[in-house]
Formats: structure tokens, sequence, C-alpha cells
């Protein structure tokens, strides 16, 4: 981040897409996947592949630092695969609390701006899933309904992100539930 110009960084913060800039639970996200699927390819068994894809998890967060967003994802990830290995079910508000549970071991967390846009994304994102299993306007299979469930769950976490983006750097963008389909 600190190699973009400002001008770069105005225009992804703009456009709402400046959490792509942030090691967030989206990197960790991608790294995870990508393991699972190096994983398969290797046939290795599920509970196997879990333990692997939570081992280099954790060591990308360690090797960039552990910033507070990827700590919490790396913690949801690790519930969930925990969760899958004890062959329990695991609800995503859960794992989230789980995640969020960060700032009991570190309270100085909570004033941190990645980590509580990171905690809210995710509030964002659960609240979006349970509202598309509800909504029969997009249940089904193909584009539109796909379509649709991308739209509510950027529309939901842009609505929720902005206020806290607005009120640290003065302005907010609602072209975010577009732009991040």
């Amino acid at each position: 981040m600190s190699e973009l110009s400002p001008s770069v960084r105005e225009r992804f913060a703009a456009s709402g897409l400046s959490h792509m800039l942030s090691v967030s639970g989206l990197h960790v996200g991608l790294i995870a996947a990508a393991v699972m699927l190096l994983a398969q390819v290797a046939g290795l068994r599920r509970a196997a592949a879990n333990v692997v894809i939570v081992l280099v998890t954790a060591i990308y967060v360690l090797v960039i630092g552990a910033p507070l967003p990827a700590v919490r994802a790396a913690a949801m990830l690790g519930i969930v695969a925990l969760s899958q290995a004890t062959q329990r079910p695991t609800s995503p508000w859960a794992a989230l609390a789980a995640g969020g549970g960060l700032a009991l071991i570190e309270p100085r967390s909570v004033l941190d701006l990645g980590y509580q846009l990171s905690i809210v994304g995710m509030v964002a994102l659960v609240a979006a899933g349970a509202l598309n299993k509800r909504w029969e306007a997009v249940r089904g299979g193909g584009w539109r309904p796909v379509l649709a469930r991308g739209l509510v769950v950027s529309t939901v976490a842009t609505l929720l992100t902005t206020p806290l983006v607005a009120a640290t750097f003065g302005q907010g963008s609602f072209v975010p539930p577009v732009t991040n389909l």
C-alpha cells in the first residue's frame, strides 16, 4: 500500500475496492482456496487437507506480520476446519464470534479500522447469506439469481461498512455494490 501513489489509493477508495489492497480475509481466503486446490490435486483426504490448509494459512498470517483482519480470518478458518473434523455443524455467526474474539485478547484491536471493517464486513456477508436463503427472488440457478445474490451481498456489505469508511476518511461511496460484483 505504501508504494501506491495517493491518487491510485483514492481511486480504489472511490470505487469501493480499497479492501482489495489491504491484507484481510479476502487474501487469507485466497491462500486457503489455493492450498485446498493443491490438496485435492495431491489426493489428500478431507481431514488431512484441512490440517494442511490451516497450517499453511497460519504460517502465511505469521509471515505477513499477523494483521488483525488476517488473524480474524485465520481463526474463523480454523473453527470451520475443527467443526468439520469433529463432524459438528457450525453456525457462521459462531465462527464470526470466535474470529471477533481477538478483542478479548487484544482490547485495542477494536480501535483498528482494518479490524472494524473486517468484523463489520463479515457480519454483512453472513447476514446477506441468511437473507439470500430466505428471499425467493434470488433462488435457483442461471445467471440472474447468481447476479442477484451477488448484488444482495455487495449491497449489504456496502451499507454496513460505508459509515465506518465515511467517518474515518470523510467520504463514502455507494458504487461498491456494482464494482464488487
